[in-house]
């Protein structure tokens, strides 16, 4: 969770808001990063209903990443 009453990260990221005078409020969005600093997961409209299974799954393979043969 980020507070971000200037919308400095909203606009870094490209995540969509909804302008009100006097305020930015960031629309519902999902990004999962990585122990580097990788992006590796976004979703620019998240509803928890609908998307929590999707959402858990990317957790769960960012956490558990496939071993590569090296």
């Amino acid at each position: 969770m980020l507070g971000d009453s200037q919308a400095k990260a909203l606009d870094a990221f490209g995540a969509p808001k909804t302008d009100r005078p006097g305020a930015a409020i960031a629309k519902r969005t999902v990004f999962l990063i990585d122990k580097e600093g990788i992006v590796r997961f976004v979703d620019l409209d998240y509803n928890i209903e609908d998307d929590k299974e999707t959402l858990y799954a990317a957790m769960e393979q960012l956490a558990h990443p496939p071993h590569r043969a090296e």
